[in-house]
């Protein structure tokens, strides 16, 4: 997988067109692959973009959200801004780290994050309770859903895990291999994301009653979730 990974950029524009431009009636295969990549981006894109400005709005929903159009053009421009290194000569290098960075152990991360959150500090018990309130009947089967929360999900989650990082090997483009500066700036796009669920932590932790157990800090946000 991560071969194929870093080899994308270079399937998508540069053997597949190659590869469409030798069918018969090659403008028209051409025409329906390009469209096929842009709506492919364009539906990717509103779910991302709409995320980042759901996620800014909340910080001051009652400034913000009456502003929402303002909002959504402030966060294209600045992304539009973060994507032209990328439209340069050494564009597919970037794209290339970034690829590879971005989206493969802060991901996994996160992942585990959320489901041991859920599964072990909210509660695997009380999740299904929740279910059951919404749909009226808990989902078939519930031992099944608890422990696949509880065990199989972080088990499998931190076997990807290790084996990412047992495969990790610095990342290449064609014949060229990114130097050790490169290397650290992809860890660092990587850690940025996955840094921010300790910090906020400490935050919260910071701002809540010293008197307080973290068992009852615990306690607390549950019954506020």
């Amino acid at each position: 997988m991560r071969v194929v990974r870093a080899l994308w950029p270079g399937l998508a524009f540069i053997a597949y067109p190659e590869a469409v431009s030798r069918l018969p009636v090659s403008p028209l295969w051409s025409v329906l692959f390009f469209s096929m990549l842009l709506t492919l981006g364009l539906g990717t894109q509103f779910t991302l973009l709409e995320t980042v400005v759901s996620t800014v709005i909340d910080l001051a929903p009652d400034q913000l959200r009456k502003r929402h159009t303002w909002v959504l053009l402030g966060c294209s421009v600045f992304m539009f801004c973060c994507g032209l290194p990328m439209c340069t000569r050494g564009g597919l290098y970037i794209l290339t780290l970034m690829d590879n960075y971005a989206g493969t152990f802060s991901a996994l991360i996160v992942g585990m994050t959320e489901v041991l959150v859920v599964a072990h500090i909210y509660g695997a018990d009380r999740l299904l309770d929740n279910i059951r309130t919404m749909i009226g009947h808990y989902p078939f089967h519930y031992s099944w859903w608890k422990w696949a929360w509880k065990v199989v999900s972080p088990t499998i989650v931190t076997a990807l895990l290790l084996f990412s990082w047992i495969d990790h090997k610095p990342i290449q483009y064609g014949d060229y291999e990114f130097p050790l500066w490169a290397t650290g700036v992809g860890w660092l796009i990587s850690l940025t994301s996955v840094a921010m669920i300790p910090l906020v932590a400490v935050i919260k932790l910071a701002r809540m009653d010293a008197r307080l157990t973290l068992k009852q800090v615990r306690l607390l946000y549950i019954s506020k979730a």
